[in-house]
């Protein structure tokens, strides 16, 4: 089903930080923050649990089904007995998505919108804005958030300066100066973010009045209530062939391949995946292709043809855990990423089969690598 956060507070999501003591929110919500937010709110409502510490789980704010007398009168019995079932999306500012990573717009004038890379085909011909004059109708890459086929420019944020006091001199304590910036405004009616949470229902996630979303939340930041649109409707499986048949066959006639078949997913959040004993050395593009398409889970009978991503690492602690262990370090390919795959098999036999994941990578629960189909809108 389709959820509105609907923020009463600012909200502050850390991403990479460019400066220890500089906090800038990132533009949307992963949904595995929104996760760490249930089970905290289940944790801490729970009448079983007297410690926000689990001594089973050994964890802190884990959720864990206790089955005990308290739990039959508990309201949130069905959410605590289903959490690890619990499907839930990136949140984006509503109406927003991620710019599909292939799409390029003018940089001349953001008004005459994107084109495509996937329509040149070749590195011997450039994509180009078709509103300019030839020779000053150069495109670039575009890797923010876009609604209505133009970039996403209703993000505010505002800049506080916070500081520790020491209690003895009752001045600013010495290093300890800093700056937030978290958002405080998406959209004409405040702060609304709109994913999607599945594997619960809706009686049981109306019962939850008020989420506490991201960082800071004790100094009052991301104070959010739900609200919920129409329920999830995925594409049906023959409009879904019929819009790769479309891409296709665009697309065989701009490479000139007949001899397969070809289909672009287009993800709409990041890809979380990890690779175990890289080669050394200099790896040729097509084995690094191969490398890619193995750790994500691409099913066999497809390879990747192209690729349109920025890919780095992913790194941080385990919160859950009272020591802050640091989580394995595994590689994220950005939101926005498009996968060109190349296939023998016949488009109704490949959407059949790709259609039976919901994502691909790890953490897929948690919004990590979900995808839709691409098509190409312009020619």
């Amino acid at each position: 089903m389709k959820v509105y956060l609907n923020f009463k507070s600012p909200v502050l999501v850390g991403g990479r930080k460019s400066a220890t003591n500089f906090i800038e929110s990132i533009n949307y919500i992963p949904g595995s923050v929104v996760r760490a937010a249930l089970a905290k709110f289940v944790v801490l409502n729970c009448k079983a649990q007297r410690d926000v510490y689990g001594e089973s789980s050994e964890k802190r704010f884990w959720v864990e089904f206790k089955n005990k007398e308290e739990c039959q009168r508990c309201e949130f019995t069905n959410l605590c007995k289903n959490f690890n079932e619990i499907k839930i999306s990136f949140f984006y500012p509503k109406g927003a998505k991620p710019n599909p990573l292939c799409d390029m717009i003018c940089k001349n004038n953001e008004d005459h919108g994107f084109y495509s890379e996937l329509l040149y085909g070749s590195e011997d011909k450039e994509a180009k804005c078709l509103k300019c004059p030839e020779g000053n109708n150069r495109v670039e890459k575009y890797a923010g958030l876009v609604a209505d086929g133009r970039p996403y420019s209703e993000i505010e944020r505002m800049y506080m300066g916070k500081t520790a006091i020491n209690h003895f001199t009752k001045t600013a304590l010495k290093g300890s100066l800093f700056t937030l910036a978290p958002v405080v405004k998406t959209c004409a009616e405040g702060i609304v973010f709109e994913g999607f949470i599945e594997g619960i229902s809706k009686e049981d996630i109306e019962k939850i009045k008020k989420l506490r979303i991201g960082k800071y939340t004790s100094s009052g930041f991301g104070i959010a209530c739900l609200s919920f649109g129409n329920s999830m409707e995925n594409e049906k499986e023959d409009e879904l062939r019929e819009k790769a048949k479309q891409f296709s066959e665009k697309y065989k006639k701009i490479v000139k391949k007949d001899d397969f078949n070809f289909i672009a997913l287009y993800f709409t959040s990041d890809i979380l995946f990890k690779v175990d004993n890289l080669p050394a050395g200099y790896i040729p593009t097509q084995e690094y292709l191969k490398i890619f398409k193995n750790a994500i889970g691409i099913p066999e009978g497809f390879d990747i043809h192209r690729i349109f991503s920025q890919i780095s690492l992913f790194r941080g602690v385990d919160t859950s855990k009272s020591d802050f262990t640091p989580k394995q370090i595994m590689y994220i390919a950005q939101a926005g990423t498009v996968l060109v795959l190349k296939t023998q098999k016949t488009i109704d036999e490949a959407v059949a089969e790709l259609v039976k994941f919901k994502g691909f990578g790890e953490k897929i629960e948690d919004g990590y690598g979900w995808f839709e189909f691409y098509e190409l809108k312009n020619s």
